[in-house]
């Protein structure tokens, strides 16, 4: 490589990535955002490399720490000249394949890096809190101060992704669909996918136009409609604010009004700088067996479910999202159940005590809980639609609570991902933290504050399942 090929030229821009043949585009667009909004992030990258010997150091995110994965440059070809995974728009540049490769080591093999959420790939090399602004009913009547919480968004730092839905109403609903895309996306109206992973790289509000601009990992495949390349609501005033360059290089112009109609959510990663504080323990689950008790009755569909009755008690051996799957205690029957019919069950609590010290009384306080990349783990479950194995992607739901120094509930929530994460008010602390994770199986997970400015302390606590019951029920 080193004879033909550069790791960058002439900077790495956003311009630059371009997906292959394998459905990574939430990395792919993942790296857009980076390098958009992030300038820093290709130094941060490669951290060492020499391309006479072929060989790179990557820094990546693990777990909340970061570590070092280390590749070459032999990378796989299609029948044609083109690399047969993600490159550069410029054919003698280096640096998009070799920092997909180290995402691909990472993840131990392509079948774990096909299909994901952009969020996850960009939380790979930055670290941070991830989150989503979800678009309801306020914000698609109220575009405009949707508009104001992007461009916010944008301009603290944080990196957001997109991805496009067929919209149930408005003027967008029931249109004619388009051709599906190269991994098989669903074609969606004026040339969008759904099922797909755009980078948001900027917001421009100008001449009374609120403006959103997006880039397809594809570097082809753009918006057709109004503020399209090709659109006459472009006046030059407009093309001088938003510095149109009117081609086909998937980076295409969008007004709020539309992207309300045709999105539910824009994900996002906030990261922290040098200056931020920050606290971390590690901690692993308690490696038991999962049960569940029957909420309900169930009467059995089919050859492969089992029946339940109120109270029975099932060893559960896989839980899918719908279905589950187990054995019914009492009869020793095996099969699926509904996993919305039972409560699952586990008597191992984590405890925490979280303090903070010398802070304003208005600093931002965060705490987060991270699990394990369900990835790594490479397990696979039968699905009862067809009884073929899938990977494993899902992770196993539970529970965190939160208490103030008065005994107060301030947080609680159903963990049904893997990243879940609060804001704390100084004058409220210290807090107590429980967290019951049924099936976790002996799986680790991190938990961190993150604060401006001051110290902060996270202490395990002693507690019973009794006492979790007590507390929290």
């Amino acid at each position: 490589m080193y004879d033909e090929w550069e790791l960058v030229r002439d900077g790495a821009t956003f311009n630059d990535v371009r997906q292959g043949r394998i459905a990574d585009c939430f990395l792919i667009g993942a790296f857009g955002s980076l390098a958009a909004n992030r300038r820093t992030f290709f130094r941060q990258a490669f951290v060492a490399y020499d391309m006479k010997i072929g060989v790179y150091g990557i820094l990546m995110n693990v777990d909340s720490h970061f570590t070092y994965v280390i590749v070459d440059d032999v990378l796989g070809k299609g029948s044609g000249a083109r690399l047969q995974f993600a490159s550069s728009t410029d054919s003698k540049e280096l640096w998009v394949s070799i920092l997909e490769k180290a995402f691909f080591k990472y993840h131990t093999c392509l079948e774990m890096c096909s299909y994901g959420h952009g969020t996850e790939a960009t939380f790979c090399w930055t670290g941070g809190l991830s989150g989503r602004y979800d678009i309801g009913d306020e914000e698609y009547d109220h575009p405009d101060t949707f508009f104001k919480t992007l461009q916010q968004a944008l301009a603290s730092g944080e990196l957001a992704t997109a991805m496009f839905r067929e919209p149930s109403k408005g003027p967008y609903a029931q249109g004619p669909g388009g051709e599906a895309g190269q991994c098989g996306e669903v074609g969606l109206p004026y040339g969008l996918h759904g099922g797909h992973c755009y980078s948001l790289l900027r917001t421009v509000e100008a001449h009374g136009n609120q403006l959103l601009c997006f880039r397809n990992p594809w570097a082809a495949g753009e918006w057709t409609g109004p503020w399209g390349d090709k659109s006459d609501k472009w006046t030059d005033e407009m093309k001088e604010a938003c510095g149109l360059v009117s081609k086909t290089d998937g980076v295409f112009w969008m007004a709020v009004q539309d992207f309300v109609q045709l999105s539910k959510l824009v994900p996002f990663v906030r990261t922290f700088g040098p200056a931020w504080q920050t606290v971390r323990v590690y901690g692993r689950f308690i490696d038991e067996p999962t049960k569940a008790r029957a909420k309900k009755d169930y009467q059995a569909q089919s050859d492969t479910e089992i029946t339940l009755q109120k109270g029975d008690m099932v060893r559960v051996s896989e839980v899918q999202g719908f279905w589950s799957r187990g054995e019914r205690e009492k009869t020793g029957e095996e099969g699926f159940f509904r996993t919305k019919d039972v409560q699952m069950q586990s008597l191992s609590v984590e405890a925490y005590e979280f303090s903070v010290d010398g802070m304003a009384d208005d600093a931002p306080i965060m705490l987060s809980l991270m699990r394990e990349n369900q990835l790594l783990r490479r397990e696979w479950v039968k699905r009862k639609e067809d009884g073929m194995n899938y990977k494993d992607q899902k992770y196993p739901p539970g529970y965190w609570f939160i208490f103030n120094g008065e005994g107060k509930r301030v947080a609680k929530s159903r963990i049904l991902s893997r990243h879940v994460w609060t804001y704390l008010t100084k004058s409220e602390g210290p807090w107590s933290v429980y967290i019951n994770c049924p099936g976790a199986k002996g799986r680790r997970f991190s938990l961190q504050g993150f604060a401006p400015h001051g110290s902060m302390k996270i202490k395990s606590m002693e507690c019973s399942y009794a006492d979790f019951l007590d507390k929290c029920a």
